[in-house]
């Protein structure tokens, strides 16, 4: 009887988890209905797309095709027009469905590790929500920004849990590294996650071998990619394409870079004043004798969401879609409030 029982909450367990899944899924298809049915929504999709077809048809990255951007997204573009024929952007948009439903999923798992369920749920449906509200050729558009933060949250993610049961494993610690390794190789401003990263290994004590196998993680993508260029002999273009980068990060004078900051980050906070609302009740409602916060969240989600914003202010130009960054810490630390104010609405 009690393994009938058992095996019977595992099903249930698992059939709820099913369920959540796909109307994640769907719920994530309906808020990008327009990108599904749509040309291009911007020009990067159009760079993008170019790219990756004559990579397809035997170009070589630094060398046929050139961006200040490291080639990642170049493949990814590549990858799925591979599968769905060259300039198939449907087949891009319905990926990029995929993959936000899978970094809200991810951004509800962290969450659930500080808050627990009812803030995971809360969390990934604003990721979700908050992922298209903005300027339509900025949000619903196949960027690298959304696309980067899949890897950027499993690396969260397995840091938060890492913290939680107070010992951060080798096999985590490797997987953090890799994902934020793979999220450089799309957008190099994505090493700035590993600031919470680096909290978690200083504050837990992180062993040697966990460190070498974070360290081992991360640079393995860099490696193979710099194996690619030795191969295909492009050390030299790319690093042309290096001082490109670094010339395209610095050329704006510092007072564009601010009016850039304060114009932008103030129409981000009107879009997103519906998200940033909670968090600032929760951080006014802030308690030393707040026990989830005291022993860590409010650590590990602050250094992340200062991670994010450096990486939003590298370059000075502040584009509304480089602030999709900022949503999945921002969507974790609304949940968290939301989830105790609609508990408090229900046992009331």
């Amino acid at each position: 009887m009690l393994l009938a029982g058992s095996h019977r909450r595992v099903v249930r367990r698992g059939l709820s988890v099913v369920a959540s899944s796909l109307a994640l899924l769907l719920a994530t298809a309906a808020s990008r209905l327009p990108a599904l049915v749509s040309h291009p929504f911007n020009i990067d999709e159009s760079y993008y797309s170019a790219g990756a077809v004559e990579l397809l048809s035997g170009g070589v990255f630094f060398r046929d095709v050139v961006d200040h951007k490291p080639p990642g997204i170049y493949w990814l573009y590549a990858l799925i027009y591979r599968l769905a024929g060259a300039f198939n952007i449907t087949a891009v948009h319905v990926a990029l469905v995929v993959v936000v439903a899978l970094t809200a999923y991810f951004v509800g798992r962290a969450a659930q590790e500080f808050f627990g369920t009812r803030a995971a749920r809360w969390a990934a449906m604003l990721y979700v929500a908050s992922s298209v509200v903005g300027p339509p050729n900025d949000f619903q558009a196949a960027n690298s920004e959304l696309f980067v933060n899949l890897p950027l949250v499993i690396a969260f993610w397995l840091a938060a849990r890492g913290w939680v049961r107070g010992r951060i494993s080798p096999t985590s610690a490797f997987g953090m590294g890799l994902a934020l390794g793979l999220a450089v190789l799309i957008r190099p401003q994505a090493a700035w996650t590993a600031l919470p990263v680096a909290v978690v290994f200083i504050r837990r004590g992180a062993s040697l071998r966990a460190l070498a196998c974070a360290a081992l993680g991360g640079a393995l993508p860099t490696l193979s990619c710099l194996g690619w260029m030795w191969h295909s002999d492009v050390l030299l273009e790319a690093q042309g394409s290096l001082a490109y980068a670094a010339y395209y990060s610095n050329c704006l004078p510092l007072e564009v870079k601010l009016a850039n900051g304060v114009l932008k980050t103030l129409l981000f906070v009107a879009i997103d004043v519906g998200l940033l609302l909670p968090i600032a009740t929760l951080l006014v409602r802030w308690r030393q004798r707040d026990g989830v916060w005291k022993h860590g969240a409010g650590c590990l989600l602050a250094a992340w969401l200062l991670g994010n914003c450096l990486a939003v202010a590298m370059g000075g130009r502040f584009y509304p879609h480089y602030f999709i960054a900022l949503l999945p810490p921002l969507a974790v630390m609304a949940a968290a409030q939301l989830a105790s104010s609609s508990w408090k609405v229900q046992t009331a």
